[in-house]
Parts: C-alpha cells; structure tokens; sequence
C-alpha cells in the first residue's frame, strides 16, 4: 500500500518513510525508484529529511556498521522529530537476538528519542 502511495502522492512524504521504515523491519532493502524520489524531493528539507536518515543509519546498524550518531546529531541541532514514534522500531529490536547489533541498536533509537 506504501508503494502505491509514493506513486499516486510523491509529494507525501510520510509515505516513503512507511514504506522505507517497513522495508527495513523486514530485513528488504529501501525500494530504490522510490528512495532516489524521495531523496530529489526532500534532501533540502530538514524537518522531513531527518526521518530518512534516522532510518538509514538504522539500516547501517542492523548491516553491522559502526554506530555513526554524533554527525547525524550535530547536522539536526535544534531540529525536532514532532510526532515521530519508535514504537514500531523498538517492538522489531525487541524481537531481536541478543547481540551487538540489538545493544547497537537500542543505543541508537534512546539517541534518536531525545531529539523529540
């Protein structure tokens, strides 16, 4: 349904990061039509970008890569996530093997939820 949401709506970017947040849950790679859409659209808008690169730092977590917050954070000073919920991330690290990149990962969204 996301799918086809970007497609009736490219301007919805709510959409893309449900569909980009799903993708990754299900261990799926970002449809990459779609994130290059949404990357053109919104790379210069702060506010909705930061939702994307929360994710994508994410995505680099659960790849095994080293937790990269601090740049993400210095590059948002001052920006907040307003009504952006971890809820679906938390339940997915939840449900996760014990591990570094489970520990990684918790890190990570604890990090992410401060910018609320």
């Amino acid at each position: 349904m996301y799918q086809k949401a970007v497609v009736i709506n490219p301007k919805k970017y709510e959409a893309y990061t449900n569909l980009f947040e799903l993708q990754l849950i299900l261990n799926r790679p970002f449809d990459p039509i779609a994130e290059e859409r949404y990357v053109t659209a919104f790379h210069d808008h702060k506010k909705i970008f930061i939702h994307y690169e929360i994710l994508k730092i994410v995505q680099s977590i659960v790849r095994g890569d080293p937790l990269s917050i601090t740049s993400w954070e210095e590059k948002y000073q001052g920006i907040g996530l307003g009504g952006w919920s971890f809820n679906e991330l938390e339940q997915w690290n939840d449900a996760m093997e014990e591990g570094t990149i489970k520990v990684s990962l918790r890190e990570a969204i604890e990090r992410f939820k401060q910018k609320r």
